[in-house]
Formats: structure tokens, sequence, C-alpha cells
């Protein structure tokens, strides 16, 4: 009896660990981890850099403007007898305001390929948002699915944990009045215990998977739980691997990615092609003097020269125009070309090889695809097989038509196909994910 007391409050447990459970479907999730993601607001951050990087004043096409002043202080002390002023001792103070520009009119070509470099970079940042996205879909989904799964394999554990607790309590009335033999009741009592025992490691790996989806969706409390409202259903779909491919050639982040660090690597070239023109810039400005002087000097002639309190000021302007071209540097900028080359050349190739990957992958993945909706409808005949099975063989074991051996190995499959189906179940929805990353529909 205490035995299956036990028994019903576990079971009674688990009922109470599902009651008061916030609600969560499939889309709530995805939009919470959307918005908690810290892989997704770096991405965003990252991308924010990008974007305020990419302006014509970063490219170098705008001017240069400089403000300065300058706080000019002198003393002289001058004896020179040679001189008509033989002595000279005075003490200069004064300011130097001025403001200069400088613009870069042709630098064969490098602005506007930096400011291309540029957009491409913001692209680049902008398809790396694309694709964290995606791998906090999968991790979402995969992650809501295992608790549904682990659910599912909870209840029908819970299932066979019932019927041998009623097993066991037949048996009981049977050793009561003589019918049933301690061998026969042990044999009972350790499914009944085994059962036990699978159910609460069920229930152990249900709480991980709970708390796995409260990492995935951004929650800070691993205890919640959620009761998830999408239902785990599977709708086989029909795909041709040619509209795969192009689809993959045309949406996949990873591709995607590779083929703007192609562009960035070409546009690199260019801009080291353009050290072999000449740069021509401009520059104008002025400045505006103010000096004060105070001392005193001797001239030849033994006069004295006053200078207390003596002001100047000047006004200067100016504008150049200048050009530069470096004739030699050690072949430092032949070799920059060159490697810039043959940068674009790899880039080039691993385009290329990882269309080639893709391909193959997608077609795996595709042809796992088909042969795991064909191993899954064979778990759903088989576990319709075993369910039946099972509801025969306790009719006979009640009839004594069977012994408690063969009814556990009836009940046994049944748990086995359960399971087998689940997993082929999962197994189909995460290679159905997988061939939606690889074709860029999943995000």
């Amino acid at each position: 009896m205490r035995l299956l007391l036990f028994g019903c409050m576990m079971i009674l447990w688990g009922g109470i660990m599902g009651q008061n459970a916030p609600a969560l479907s499939l889309d709530e999730a995805l939009k919470s981890a959307v918005d908690k993601s810290y892989l997704l607001q770096v991405a965003d951050q990252n991308f924010e850099v990008a974007r305020l990087n990419n302006s014509w004043g970063a490219a170098g096409r705008l001017p240069s403007v400089n403000m300065f002043l300058n706080l000019d202080n002198g003393l002289t002390n001058q004896a020179n007898p040679a001189s008509f002023l033989r002595e000279l001792q005075s003490l200069s103070n004064g300011f130097t305001p001025g403001i200069e520009g400088s613009w870069t009119i042709w630098a064969g070509n490098r602005i506007p390929l930096t400011k291309e470099q540029l957009n491409v970079r913001e692209n680049l940042s902008a398809n790396q948002i694309e694709q964290t996205r995606e791998n906090v879909t999968r991790t979402v989904v995969l992650a809501y699915y295992q608790v549904l799964i682990l659910q599912e394999q909870v209840g029908v554990l819970e299932e066979v944990l019932s019927l041998s607790r009623d097993r066991l309590a037949y048996e009981e009335v049977r050793e009561e009045f003589g019918q049933a033999g301690t061998f026969d009741l042990l044999q009972v009592k350790d499914a009944w215990l085994n059962d036990s025992i699978a159910l609460i490691q069920q229930r152990t790996a249900l709480d991980r998977a709970h708390r796995n989806l409260n990492l995935a969706i951004g929650l800070d409390d691993p205890s919640v739980r959620h009761t998830l409202t999408t239902p785990l259903e599977f709708a086989p779909e029909q795909y041709a691997f040619e509209d795969l491919q192009q689809m993959l050639f045309s949406n996949n982040k990873e591709l995607r990615g590779t083929q703007i660090n192609r562009e960035l690597a070409r546009i690199n070239t260019r801009l080291q092609e353009t050290q072999r023109k000449p740069v021509i810039s401009v520059s104008a400005g002025g400045n505006y003097n103010y000096n004060v002087s105070n001392g005193e000097g001797v001239f030849a002639s033994g006069d004295l020269l006053d200078l207390n309190n003596i002001e100047a000021t000047r006004i200067n302007y100016f504008l150049n125009i200048g050009a530069a071209y470096n004739l030699y540097n050690g072949e430092t900028r032949k070799r920059a070309i060159q490697a810039a080359q043959v940068s674009e050349v790899v880039s080039q190739y691993q385009v290329e090889d990882l269309r080639r990957q893709l391909s193959t992958e997608l077609a795996n993945v595709l042809a796992d695809y088909k042969n795991q909706m064909q191993t899954f409808s064979l778990t759903e005949t088989l576990l319709e097989s075993a369910r039946r099975n099972m509801q025969l063989a306790e009719e006979r074991f009640r009839g004594g038509l069977i012994n408690s051996f063969d009814y556990r190995s009836i009940q046994l499959a049944f748990i086995n196909a359960s399971q087998s189906r689940l997993n082929a179940l999962f197994e189909l929805k995460t290679i159905e994910i997988q061939l939606l990353q690889l074709v860029g529909e999943l995000g």
C-alpha cells in the first residue's frame, strides 16, 4: 500500500507542477529571445558602429578645418657694438588666432572607393545580424520542441506507470485470495519500481529542458515553468532540390557573408592600386597677430630707443595648391597591390568552395528529411500496433492467458515504440529547421 500511495503522490505531484504555469507560444518565445538576446544586441551595436562610420566625411571627401590660437611671448637682450643698435632689451607679448582648412580634391579615385568599402562593411554587419537572428531562432525552436517532446515522453511513462499501479493492485488482491504467489507479486512490484524510476529520470530531463528554454528566451529565473501552447505537429512538405538550391544561393546568410567579404577584397585591390596615382590637395586660411613690446635700446649715436607699449598687428591670408606623388618606396606599393590581388583570388575560391559545400550539405539534409519522414510514418504505425497489443495483453493477463513476463515484454515494447516515435518526430523537426536555415527561410 505504501508503494501505491507513493505512486499516486508522484503522479499528483506531476499534475501540481503543471498548474499555474504561464502560457508560452512559440512566437512569444521567439519574440522574447530576439528582445533579450545579448548576441543580437552585440550584432546590433556592431551594425550601429558600421552605420556611423559609413559617411563621406570618413571616406575623406569633406575638407578638414582647424582653428588655432597661439600665445606669443619673447624676451630680447642684445649687445652688439658693430650694429647701429648697440643695445636692446625688450619684452614682447601677443597672441595669434587663425583658421586653416585643407581639402583633398583628387586622390586617384580613392575617396569613392573608400565610401564603397564603408557601404559594403555596413552590409556585412547587417548580414551578421540576420545570421545571428537565425542562430537564435534555431536555438529557441529546438529548445521549445525539446520540452514538448519530453512532456510527451513523461505522459507516456505516466500512462505506463498507471497501468503498472493497476496491475500491482490487482496482484495484491489475487494474493489475498490465494490466486497469486509471492513471486508474481514481486515481478509486478519490480516493474512498477522500474517505471517509477524511469518517470523520475524523465521528469528530471524535462526540468533541464525547461531551464534550457528559459536560457534561450532570455529569462533570468531558471525555475520558471511554462505551459507551451504551440502543439507539436508535423506537416510534410515535398521539396525539390533545384528550387531549394536556388534559394540557398540567393538567401543563405553564410554564403552571403562570404560573398560580401569577396566584394571587400575586390575593393581593397582597387584601393591599393590608387597608390600609383598622385594626390592633389588645396589648403587655405588666415591668421591675425597682435603684439605689444616693452623695453629700451641704445643706438650707436648714443640716442635712446623707447619701446614701451609699442603695439603691432598683422593679418596673413594664404591659398595653396599642392600635388604629391611617390616615386619610390622600396616596392612597398607594388607588394601591397600584389597581396591584395592574391587575397581577392582567395576570396573567390572561398565563395566557390562554400557554394559546393552548401550544395552537398543541402542534398544530404534533403535526403535525411525524406528518409526521416518515412521513419516517422513507420514509428506511428508501430506505436498504434504496440498500443493495441498492450490493450489485448491487459485483457489476456487478467484472464490468465499470459504470464507477467509476457505482459511486461509487451508493455516495454509499447514504451519503446512511443519513445521511438517521439525521437523520430524531434529528429524530423531538427532536420526541417536545418533545411530551412540552409535556404535562408528560418529567420
